[in-house]
């Protein structure tokens, strides 16, 4: 028996999709534009020039601000550039990780706060009867997962929903699906 039909043979295709979305993660990590950023250094000028105009700009207490650039394999990186005051880059972070979800507090993050600390949702849904907007991202922990963060009518975060993402899930409704 060969390594890699044992590895198969115990631990099944798990192995297989992580190491297809490993690999298609660190290439894309690979080329983004704000990798070549330097704090302390890059401007918000640099920052355009490298990486276009920002998807979401979100202003910070003390003049800063905060420029969110969705990236990666299907929406599942967003980098967030921070800027001082005088317009040099502070931190280039990628928000869109456990740690990034470990920040969110359920009952008393706004959706102000979900903005600044994730970046702009992939996707929004409102559910009328429940009185819940929903804001959907996807997420890259040991696999793709799509995290919903719901939010009551007084906009505070009431709930964090984590699931497989559909698009990786062979059952899925978005199986398959580049748009999605």
């Amino acid at each position: 028996m060969t390594y890699s039909r044992l590895v198969y043979t115990l631990l099944g295709r798990r192995p297989i999709k992580l190491l297809a979305v490993g690999s298609a993660l660190l290439l894309c990590a690979c080329a983004t534009p704000v990798s070549r950023l330097v704090p302390g250094q890059s401007t918000a000028q640099d920052v355009q020039a490298a990486a276009g105009t920002p998807a979401e700009k979100v202003a910070s207490s003390g003049g800063g601000s905060t420029w969110f650039y969705p990236t990666g394999y299907f929406g599942m990186q967003t980098y967030a550039v921070r800027l001082d005051d005088k317009g040099v880059v502070r931190e280039v972070e990628q928000t869109l990780t456990p740690l990034g979800l470990s920040k969110l507090q359920v009952g008393r993050s706004t959706k102000a706060d979900v903005l600044a600390i994730l970046g702009p949702p992939r996707k929004t849904i409102h559910f009328p009867r429940r009185a819940v907007d929903a804001w959907e991202y996807r997420v890259v922990d040991v696999e793709p997962e799509t995290v919903s963060a719901e939010f009551s009518a007084d906009n505070v975060l009431r709930g964090v929903v984590v699931e497989p993402d559909s698009y990786h899930n062979p059952g899925g409704p978005d199986h398959g699906c580049p748009t999605c």
